[in-house]
C-alpha cells in the first residue's frame, strides 16, 4: 500500500497558498481525502485552477486556507459545487 501524502502544497495558479493534511484540503473542496491523493498522484488540477503536489515543508494555519477560498468565490473565481445526485451537468 503507498504512503499517504501528508503534507501536501497547496497552489492558485501559479501562487503558493500553504502547506496542509489531506483532510483539510479535502474539506475544503468538498472531497474525499483519497481523492485529494489521487490528484496528487495524477497531477491534475482542482477546479481547473488549483495545483497540489507533495511536500515535505511545514503545515500552514488551516485559517489561510478559509481566508483564501473566501475571497474567490466572494470574486466569484471559482464555483464550488456539491454532488447532488441526479443533477445534470452540460
Amino acid at each position: 500500500m503507498p504512503k499517504p501524502y501528508a503534507h501536501i502544497d497547496l497552489f492558485y495558479e501559479t501562487e503558493y497558498i500553504g502547506t496542509f493534511k489531506s483532510e483539510t484540503l479535502a474539506k475544503y473542496f468538498d472531497r474525499t481525502p483519497e481523492g485529494i491523493r489521487r490528484t496528487v498522484r495524477g497531477g491534475h488540477k482542482l477546479h481547473n485552477r488549483y495545483r497540489l503536489i507533495q511536500s515535505n515543508k511545514p503545515f500552514s494555519n488551516p485559517e489561510i486556507l478559509e481566508k483564501i477560498l473566501s475571497q474567490t468565490t466572494d470574486n466569484k473565481k471559482i464555483k464550488v459545487f456539491k454532488n447532488n445526485k441526479g443533477a445534470i451537468c452540460s
